[in-house]
């Protein structure tokens, strides 16, 4: 279970995350969905699409530092509550790191529109040519995640924004979209 744990971040970070295998992994009766597949820096990353641990005690995190709150957290935000993903993205200071951004941008293909609203109202946390870069290396992946904001709102929010471009979804694909624009424009892909 930690190699899954591992394959979920960067290599550079491996010994930062094993060492917080008992936050990660409270229990081994529990367990991890399927991967899904993203690229960081040419670095192949395997972020399970669910994680089925119990959420940490607050105490677990008073003597962690940036790199392993943001480990935590980015793992966390995988949970399958809702509530307990919200709060871990909320716990995330910046959206910089190209791992990172991994783990903001695969929230913005779920159906919780607090997730998307959230994302949207702290956009100027997200450094816009990582962004850019990262989308541009996944490009497949961010496909999958327009259809996907575009399926949901269809489906559980079309009632409430008849209209696309008023939900909150296509603001983050118009942001995005504009982030691959400008990382192409300043020759950084």
């Amino acid at each position: 279970m930690n190699d899954t744990v591992t394959a979920a971040f960067p290599a550079c970070l491996a010994a930062t995350v094993s060492g917080l295998s008992p936050i990660l992994l409270s229990s081994s009766e529990h367990a991890c969905s399927e991967p899904f597949t993203v690229s960081c820096g040419g670095e192949t990353l395997l972020i399970p699409c669910r994680i089925y641990f119990p959420r940490p005690s607050d105490n677990a995190f008073r003597a962690l530092h940036d790199t392993e709150l943001s480990i935590v957290a980015c793992w966390f935000t995988r949970h399958h509550d809702g509530y307990v993903r919200e709060r871990f993205l909320r716990s995330l200071t910046a959206f910089d790191s190209a791992w990172i951004i991994a783990y903001v941008v695969a929230l913005c293909g779920e159906y919780v529109i607090e997730l998307l609203r959230y994302i949207w109202d702290r956009r100027e946390l997200f450094d816009r040519l990582a962004l850019g870069r990262w989308l541009h290396e996944n490009e497949a992946f961010y496909r999958q995640t327009r259809s996907r904001i575009v399926s949901y709102w269809n489906c559980y929010y079309r009632s409430t924004f008849p209209c696309f471009t008023d939900y909150v979804g296509s603001h983050l694909v118009r942001f995005f979209d504009e982030s691959i624009i400008n990382s192409d424009a300043a020759g950084h892909v």
